[in-house]
This record gives structure tokens, sequence and C-alpha cells, in this order.
């Protein structure tokens, strides 16, 4: 069982001011969950059928049929947007993904200039539903996140003497 005790007050004056700036920076966090975010999307790759999405048109399940010999899953076709947002072995797997980690930012998803088509099953066409593949899940996703962000902080305070294990 690990037990934190809080140090005398001029130490801690010290320890909180240091946390302060050791905390200011959550690269370490963002990058944990980034990769977190990715495997929470990796479901909707695999799907053997419309799962939550609106399903293709029959004329078009018909033609990706032939075009590429299956139908589901929906998003994808060629390989490159599940690479860009999974990685894999796929040709398309050419830096289609984005990730920018900043101290009090993350940016995640996929680069416009290589999978131009990436916003239109996000946000939908006048001919095409949204068949959204960036998103926050519910229940163990935000847990996930919120656990991986306290889990560092505490870490980050001990690290600064802010919390003594003992």
């Amino acid at each position: 069982m690990t037990k934190y005790e809080i140090d005398d007050r001029a130490s801690l004056d010290r320890a909180i001011k240091k946390a302060q700036k050791d905390c200011a920076d959550l690269r370490g966090a963002f990058s944990e969950i980034a990769r977190s975010f990715y495997k929470y999307r990796s479901d909707i790759w695999n799907l053997k059928g419309p799962g939550l999405f609106d399903d293709l048109s029959p004329k078009y399940k018909k033609q990706k049929e032939g075009d590429v010999g299956f139908v589901y899953p929906i998003l994808v076709r060629d390989g490159a947007l599940k690479a860009a947002m999974i990685g894999g072995g796929n040709r398309w797997n050419n830096g289609g993904n984005l990730t920018i980690i900043g101290k009090q930012f993350a940016v995640l998803g996929v680069r416009d200039e290589v999978i131009p088509y990436a916003k239109f099953h996000q946000r939908g066409t006048s001919k095409m539903p949204a068949r959204p593949f960036l998103f926050i899940g519910e229940g163990n996703e935000i847990k996930t996140y919120k656990n991986i962000l306290k889990t560092w902080s505490v870490k980050q305070a001990t690290k600064s003497g802010v919390f003594k294990r003992g």
C-alpha cells in the first residue's frame, strides 16, 4: 500500500512551486492519452456490418464489393484512413496520422493533405451521412484518460517533493 505524507511547510511551499512548473508540462500524460485514444478507435475498423453508422446505399455496396471485394467495414476501402488512425503495414501508412502534443494541449487526428476525404467521413456531405471516427467515447475511455491525468499529476507531484512516499 502506498501512503503519501506532506513534508514540512517550507519544503511544501518550494515543492508546490516546482510541481506547478512540472505539471504545467503535460506532454507525458498527453502522449499516453494519444496512444490510448488510437487504441480505442480500433473497433470501428473491424466491423462486420454497419455498426452504429448509417449503412451504405445498395448501389454503393454493390460498387464497393466489385471494386475491393468487401463491403464492411464501411470506413475501409484501400486502408489509408485505417492505417493513419491505428497504424499497420499498409502502403498508405505514410504520415497520415496527426498527433501534435504540447505542454498544455494535444491534437489528434489525420492529416488532410494525406487523407483528404477523412473530413467527409467525419462530417458527412449532402450525399453521404457522417460516419465519425474521431470522437471521445463515454464510460471506460473517459475513465482511462482521467486516470492517466491523475497518475501523471501524482507522479509529478511526488517527483517534485510535494508528496513523499512513506
